[in-house]
């Protein structure tokens, strides 16, 4: 199992996508109060992941 770059892509596609449905969903459900960081957990940690995978994938080519 030399070659990860698919796993690599299905995880930074799906996180992406997760991220942005989260983002949308916290910003349509927002009150008069705007949007804090508690409601933007989820999507900054889903922006984490993907980070993460980006630079693990980078990684991952080198070798």
């Amino acid at each position: 199992m030399r070659n990860r770059q698919w796993i690599f892509a299905a995880i930074g596609a799906l996180s992406f996508i997760l991220m942005m449905g989260s983002l949308v969903i916290t910003y349509m459900n927002a009150g008069e109060g705007g949007v804090g960081l508690r409601e933007l957990a989820p999507s900054l940690g889903l922006a984490l992941v993907f980070l993460v995978n980006v630079v693990l994938a980078k990684q991952n080519k080198r070798r």
